[in-house]
């Protein structure tokens, strides 16, 4: 039986969460057969710090360089297709972290902050993937996701929504990536607090149902792209098992 060990590289917990709860539910609707009890068959996190089930951007050099001693900063600079500044030697660094983990995949989370342009280094590892990866650039984080997926649950909720939409110059649901990064004019951060999405177990609520269903969430945040990429991840772990 061949459990297929997955590098999760994101920003955080948040981030991590988020992904392995998209993941299940993409591996879930690959095969008739795939059922809940047998999620944890098909797949395991990897575990890079001994503690938690991700890697984090900011430790992905030093787990490289730690996991391997042939690993040298030398590996990641030079021409490389003309393409150079930090997020591509970031992207680099993860490629080499994903291969040096011996992964059988892999799920790329970044947020965009202000820099929209983050995504074109992780399209370019992409293309050449060290094993099956999905990646994802939530514009301009990951809470706008959340925000875009989120429907009321609750009258007070409802009232949070109607005050936000009375107050921002643009719908939070339906616009999400208009939201802004920490320190912004409307922090995404802030409005998903507000819709108490800063609760674990209403974020995991946020994302429950179908994938067709949060397909049709943030579009422009790059949430239908991302889950997209993760059901081709969840179809390569589900051939290792049959």
């Amino acid at each position: 039986m061949t459990v297929a060990r997955i590098l999760l590289i994101v920003e955080g917990s948040t981030d991590a969460a988020l992904a392995q709860q998209l993941l299940d539910r993409a591996l879930l609707e690959t095969e008739d057969w795939v059922e809940s009890e047998l999620l944890a068959t098909l797949r395991e996190y990897l575990r890079p710090d001994g503690l938690e089930g991700f890697l984090p951007w900011t430790e992905v050099k030093s787990f490289a360089q730690n996991s391997d001693r042939r690993v040298n900063p030398r590996m990641v600079h030079g021409n490389f297709g003309g393409k150079h500044g930090p997020d591509a030697v970031q992207a680099r660094w993860g490629r080499i972290a994903t291969v040096v983990s011996r992964a059988d995949a892999a799920v790329w989370l970044r947020d965009a902050d202000r820099q929209p342009e983050r995504a074109e280094p992780l399209r370019d590892v992409a293309t050449e993937p060290p094993c099956p990866l999905a990646w994802g650039v939530p514009v301009p984080m990951i809470e706008a996701w959340l925000v875009g997926c989120f429907a009321p649950n609750t009258p007070q909720e409802q009232a949070s929504l109607t005050e936000l939409r009375r107050n921002l110059p643009f719908d939070p649901i339906a616009k999400p990536e208009r939201l802004s990064p920490t320190g912004g004019k409307h922090p995404a951060k802030k409005v998903a607090a507000q819709l108490g999405l800063d609760n674990a177990p209403r974020r995991t609520d946020a994302l429950r149902g179908p994938l067709d269903r949060l397909r049709s969430c943030a579009a422009n945040a790059g949430l239908p792209d991302f889950i997209f990429r993760l059901e081709q991840v969840a179809l390569a772990i589900v051939r290792l098992r049959v």
